[in-house]
């Protein structure tokens, strides 16, 4: 080996990371630091980086790919559809821990009818299928539903927009990081 060692946040909180952190790439030494998803994506990148520039720590961001292409890919389906929704919002139900502008509420983007992958939501299932149903999606728009895709512990499955509360509930997806419910309207195909 290289004489690394390993440092992970599970358990430490962001201190005990940070605080790891603070002892790579000194002395000729390299560091690696990784998370779960796409870095572009939620600012979650932009802390750890600001740390190691803090901390005189070059940093290289190397993409991943993102969790809904995958369940897109996982159950065959385009998240663009000719005359049916050619825009995709990828967003979070509001009233969380990250505060959200007042204009990106998940039924204002319902209202346009685009394809909707929401991520972080599954705790409050019942208010996100109000606040879909109140745009323009009706009970019956085809909704994808998936934990952890492409993971050992994936789940992944399909309902009406009008059951996705109670589908969830069924199917319990760990904890409140469903990633992603990915609605899709009707294609008619």
């Amino acid at each position: 080996g290289g004489g690394g060692r390993r440092v992970t946040p599970e358990g430490r909180g962001r201190g005990g990371a940070h605080a790891g952190a603070g002892g790579g790439g000194r002395g000729g030494r390299r560091g690696a630091g990784s998370q779960s998803g796409e870095p572009a994506w939620w600012g979650g990148s932009k802390e750890q980086h600001e740390l190691c520039i803090a901390l005189g720590l070059a940093t290289e961001v190397i993409p991943g790919g993102s969790s809904f292409s995958e369940v897109a890919a996982l159950v065959q389906r385009e998240l663009t559809i000719p005359e049916v929704a050619q825009s995709v919002v990828l967003t979070r139900l509001e009233g969380g821990k990250t505060p959200m502008p007042p204009r990106e509420t998940v039924r204002a983007y319902a209202e346009i009818g685009a394809t909707m992958c929401l991520f972080l939501s599954a705790a409050r299932t019942k208010h996100l299928q109000e606040e879909l149903l109140a745009g323009a999606y009706d009970a019956d728009t085809p909704c994808v539903v998936a934990y952890a895709a492409a993971w050992t512990d994936e789940l992944v499955f399909e309902c009406r927009r009008g059951d996705l509360a109670a589908q969830v509930k069924e199917h319990k997806p760990c904890k409140d990081t469903l990633d992603p419910v990915a609605p899709e309207p009707a294609s008619g195909r």
